[in-house]
């Protein structure tokens, strides 16, 4: 059985037209391959997850504080209020 025979048995034997080259499904298995072993994507993609649970965490944690900024501005505007009326 030569690459020809085992290429029609597995269906990849005729060209196919991809991004305006002739390309057998051979080749497009190897891309398929090459681009699945990548790992630099998984990296971005990382850091992407990390920037965003940073994110979350950030404006979680600002929504506290601006509860406890208001809080401490309205006890402010309180005793400047009760200080001028007197």
């Amino acid at each position: 059985m030569t690459d020809n025979d085992s290429a029609h048995i597995l269906g990849f034997s005729d060209e196919v037209i991809c991004w305006g080259m002739r390309r057998t499904g051979w080749e497009h298995m190897t891309t398929l391959i090459r681009f699945l072993n990548d790992k630099s994507a998984a990296t971005a993609v990382e850091y992407g997850l990390l920037a965003s649970l940073i994110s979350v965490g950030m404006l979680v944690g600002l929504g506290a504080f601006s509860d406890s900024l208001l809080a401490v501005f309205q006890t402010i505007t309180t005793a400047m209020t009760g200080a001028g009326g007197a």
